[in-house]
Order: structure tokens, then sequence, then C-alpha cells
């Protein structure tokens, strides 16, 4: 299927992307910097912790003194600060608008030092106790070169992916990947570096598939052996220094061994603390949102059984938002289940709304007044929120900004048609009716999932009412529809560029032409009439009840 909405034009549109930014309102650093100096209040805290551990567990006692560890750990300090906000102010720049996602990564921090830190001294004093169960040839005197394979080094990186977004997932994977180099003895510093850099850059792109909590152990085990190739690079390392106590077999058994360890550590940390998280910062992972997912849950049920236009228009809004969630890099999950709850104020009164009627009804606004028929129908968005009082706040904040402030367009007109004739009556001239009166109390979309859906509701909606037209219209259509929302300020908030929503005009026009396309008319035969074999037709219902035989 072709459009005139090309990946051509797409591509085009990029060249004023600049532009567009230098247009736009642009992200004050005074508040990305909340990020950098929370980081280094909270983890110089336990940057103590680190500093023990490095000088006594990793470096060895002697080998180092107190003020050139604390040199270091602070230089690697501050680096991991600025990398964590240069690369957020890249690929998150929406996080450093909210203070509360700030307040989320650098609780993710800290608390990736807390279990940084137990884990290591926990190791440590059980080689010491137990040393029967490190590989032969192996102290628990050198155990601290393969010490910093047991780091969790997909806990940080995977909370920050699922409960943020996978910009915020890389750039905390990178601040960690340095900030790992506290406990790193200079034999393994690379091996670590490459571990930390393999970690941030395909854990949060293979995340974006988990839906789970099977799925996230399977990524787990996937990562995990990826970060084997920093163990290869040890034992290469080792076998160019080969120690003459200590055979490079040994290390090899040991870094192996402790990388899978760091892997099921990760694995029983996430998914223990990530509901936690969830519930203190009203946020979702994918796992959380696919539970909201089941129409056998009692809200969509309701919605299905007592307003089912409304149940099928939800369906096809979470086709058309999810398909252009994922095309643009968005969360698909949220688009889709932000969708079929973004209507479930229409219960309380779904007779009240025409898709839930028959079709050949009147419609209920007919015989009210335009500001009447207004409060009616922006009500729904307030009962939604009542409605899905229980649900996570990501899907709250669809609920409440799917029609923004937008203006009802129809209640308005009608409202001036009715002043005006009733000033023909009276014979004095029509007042001013007011928009603000006639727009939803909603705020603006903030989020991009919540600005897809705002679109896909009202080009889902209008579709219904274009009949059998071309895909030049279709496309003329849906550019007005979302050029009309960008001229009254309604995308003025969400992080949406102007390539991503001319490549959503694209995906919008492809899907709602594949949702309209034409059906061959199946015209079915005219029933046979059975006859008898003297060609006369056979009466199939008795002309009087038969008797029963006694």
């Amino acid at each position: 299927m072709s459009t005139n909405i090309t990946r051509a034009r797409v591509e085009r549109a990029a060249q004023i992307r600049r532009r567009w930014r230098q247009q736009s309102e642009p992200v004050p650093f005074k508040d990305g910097s909340l990020l950098a100096v929370f980081y280094l209040l909270v983890t110089s805290v336990f940057s103590v912790i680190s500093l023990l551990v490095a000088n006594f567990l990793v470096h060895g006692e002697g080998k180092s003194t107190i003020g050139y560890v604390i040199c270091i750990n602070l230089l690697l300090l501050c680096v991991s600060a600025l990398a964590a906000r240069l690369l957020l102010g890249q690929l998150a720049p929406f996080v450093l608008k909210r203070n509360s996602r700030i307040s989320l990564l650098c609780v993710i921090i800290t608390l990736t030092n807390i279990l940084q830190t137990t884990t290591l001294v926990v190791a440590v004093r059980f080689a010491s106790n137990h040393p029967h169960f490190l590989p032969p040839g192996l102290t628990s005197g050198f155990l601290g070169e393969s010490l910093p394979f047991l780091m969790p080094f997909l806990f940080a990186p995977a909370l920050a992916t699922m409960l943020v977004s996978r910009g915020a997932g890389i750039a905390i994977g990178v601040s960690m990947a340095i900030q790992n180099l506290f406990f790193v003895p200079k034999e393994t510093v690379l091996p670590i570096l490459v571990i930390g850099t393999i970690v941030c850059v395909s854990l949060p792109w293979l995340l974006r598939t988990v839906y789970r909590r099977s799925n996230l152990l399977e990524i787990f085990t996937l990562v995990g052996c990826f970060q084997l190739v920093g163990v290869l690079l040890h034992i290469l390392l080792r076998c160019h220094t080969p120690h003459a106590s200590v055979p490079t077999f040994a290390f090899a058994k040991a870094d192996v061994i402790l990388t899978f360890g760091s892997i099921i550590i990760d694995a029983f940390a996430t998914l223990a603390i990530m509901p936690v998280l969830e519930y203190l910062f009203g946020t979702s992972s994918n796992i959380r949102l696919r539970f909201f997912e089941d129409s056998n849950l009692p809200l969509l049920k309701q919605l299905k059984e007592q307003a089912p236009g409304t149940y099928t228009h939800s369906l096809n809004v979470a086709e058309l938002a999810s398909d252009a969630a994922e095309a643009i890099g968005a969360n698909r999950m949220l688009a889709r289940v932000g969708s079929l709850y973004h209507d479930i104020g229409k219960l309380a009164n779904p007779q009240m709304f025409i898709e839930n009627l028959p079709r050949d009804s009147v419609n209920p606004q007919d015989g009210k007044k335009g500001l009447e028929s207004a409060l009616i129908i922006r009500s729904h968005v307030n009962d939604g929120l009542a409605f899905g009082k229980d649900l996570p706040s990501s899907i709250k904040n669809i609920i409440a900004t799917h029609h923004g402030n937008g203006l009802i367009y129809t209640c308005w007109k009608k409202a001036e048609k009715e002043e005006l004739e009733l000033a023909e009556k009276n014979g004095c001239t029509p007042s001013r009716i007011d928009k603000n009166s006639f727009r939803y109390t909603g705020g603006r979309p903030d989020t991009a999932e919540a600005a897809i859906v705002m679109m896909a509701d009202s080009i889902e909606a209008a579709s219904h009412s274009w009949g059998n037209v071309s895909l030049s219209n279709i496309e003329h259509k849906v550019t007005e529809i979302i050029d009309g929302k960008i001229s009254d300020g309604l995308l003025n908030e969400a992080p949406i560029s102007l390539p991503q929503i001319l490549e959503l005009k694209r995906i919008f026009v492809e899907r709602i032409a594949s949702m309209m396309h034409r059906r061959i008319d199946y015209k079915m035969p005219p029933p046979e009439v059975p006859q008898s074999m003297d060609n006369t037709t056979v009466l199939l219902k008795p002309s009087a009840p038969l008797e029963r035989v006694p």
C-alpha cells in the first residue's frame, strides 16, 4: 500500500529537527541538575562503604593510600553523574522535567550501591569462612580479582528501563558501568568495562518485549551469556600475565560461577524491588500493565456488557495506538492498555452515547441544549477517573488527558445556533458564547503514549462517518485531525518531534485504510424448495396436528 506520506518525507523532515528543537521549549539545565546534585549527595553516603571495600577487599591493604582511593572514587562519581545527566538529556529529556522520575532513578542507583556492597562483603566473608567452596587452586586471598564478576550489572539498567524508559536504562547503565570501577582492581578494569558496555546497550533493547516475569528471567540469562565475553577477555589477559601460584583455569572457573551468580542475584532483586518502586512512585512496568489487558477483568467485562459500542471503539483505538507507539519507539503496551480504559467513564451513562445504541436509534443529544450536551459528554473523563481509581497512575493519566482541554466543537456550534435563533426571536443581538464552557477539563498529554491515544481516539471515532472514501481522502482527514490538535496546542507538552508526527500520520493512514477495506457483496442463493416425485410441492408443515396412535 502506498500513501503520499512516505518514509522519504519523514527523512526530509528529520533535516529540520534542529530548527524544531530551537523553536520548542528547551530543557533547562537547572531541572536536570537535580539529578546530579541529588545523585552526588545520596551516593556520597555509600561511597564511604565503597572506599572500605575498594581499599581492603579489592586493592589490598597497604597497596594504596586512603587519600588516593578517595580521589579516584570522587572522580569516578563525578564522571558517572555527568554521563547520566548528558545521556538523559539526549535519550530521555522528558525525564528531566519530572522530579518523581529523577528521584526514582536516584533511588535505583542508591539501591544498586547497597546491593553491590552487600554482595561483595557477604561473598568475601563466605569465601573466608568456607574456603573449600572455592575452585581448586584459588584461595580467598586471590578471590578479589574475580570478585567484581559477582556485581549486579543488570539490576540498575533493568529497573530504569522497565519503570522509566529505554533511554533512561541506557543512561543509568552507562553511569553504573563507570561507578562499578569503585570495586575493580587494575587486572579486571577492561573486562568489567566491556561487561558494563554490553549490559547497558543490549539489556534496554531486549527488555522492550518483556511482558511476563518468565520473559525477564530469559532475558537476564541471555545477557548473562553476553557477559561471558568479559570473562573470556579476562582469561586471555590472564594467559598473557599468568600468576605463579594460581592457575588460569581456576580464575576462569571462578569468573563463570560468579557471573551466573550475579544473574541470579539480579533476577531475584529486580522482581522483589520492582513492585515496591511501582507503588511508591506511581509507575508501571510492562509486566504489571499486561495484567490490566485481560478482558475478563471486572471493569473491562462491565464495559463490554453495558457499553458494547464503546468497548469496540476502545479495541480499535488500542490497535491503532499500539502500532503507532511501536513505530516511534514509545511504550506499545502502555498505549494499548491506556486505550482500553480511556473511555471507561462512559459506564456512568452509556445510553447517552450513540455508539452504544442500535443503528436506527435517535441521537440522545439531539433533544438537549448545546451546553447540556457538552456537560454530559465531558463528564465521562472525570467519571473515568472515578471508575479507574485502582488503575496504575500511567493509565489514569491517559484517561484524564485523552481529550486534553480540547473544544467540544459540535456542542459549541449547537449553542451558537441556539443563541442566534433566540436573538432573532426576541429581536436583539446574540450574545457571545464562551468557548471555555465547551472545553474538556483534562490536562494536556505530557507523555508520548497519552498523545498517541488522543490522536488515535479522534481518528477512529471520526472514521465511522467517512463512508467509502479513497486513500487520498483518508490521508487528508487524518492530517486535518492531527494538525487541528497541534494548532489548538494540545500537543505542546507531549515529547513528540515533528518527524515522529509525520510517521504517526503515515501509520494512522495505513491502519485506517486497512480497517475500511472493501469486501465482496456475498449474495446467498434462494432456498431450494423440496419437490415430490410427481413434481408437485411437498407441504413441509402439516395442516393438522398428528394424532397419537394408542
